[in-house]
């Protein structure tokens, strides 16, 4: 092949193939100051219609069967679903509201999510 030939023939081939694809991770969400994201991880019936950007109240029902509302209003910024039904979310809770998730897991409470309105209400 003469070089003129591969010359045409790796041009052609780059107008093909178009320009380098890079997989570019999307830049992290940080939240605002004040706010840490904690995990909770949950099995309830509001998997796949929590997602990123949704509101919740995040819910426990104790040992005594008693339901404690940790957090109320807060942003989910992250959902992680696993083929058994768990799914795992990354909430945006202020220092007192993180502090009272924490120890609601350490105690062994079941963990759920109140899925909010579109308007927060």
């Amino acid at each position: 092949m003469h070089n003129r030939t591969r010359l045409a023939l790796a041009i052609a081939l780059a107008l093909v193939a178009g320009p380098a694809r890079t997989e570019e991770k999307p830049a992290p969400v940080v939240p605002p100051k004040g706010i840490e994201l904690v995990k909770v991880k949950t099995a309830g019936a509001a998997a796949g219609f929590v997602l990123p950007g949704s509101r919740v109240d995040v819910l426990f029902v104790t040992a005594e069967k008693k339901t404690v509302r940790a957090a109320e209003n807060v942003l989910v910024y992250a959902v992680e679903t696993k083929d058994n039904g768990e799914s795992t979310y990354s909430v945006g809770l202020d220092k007192k509201q993180a502090e009272a998730v924490a120890k609601l897991q350490r105690d062994g409470a079941k963990p759920g999510l109140l899925l909010r309105k579109p308007d927060g209400k």
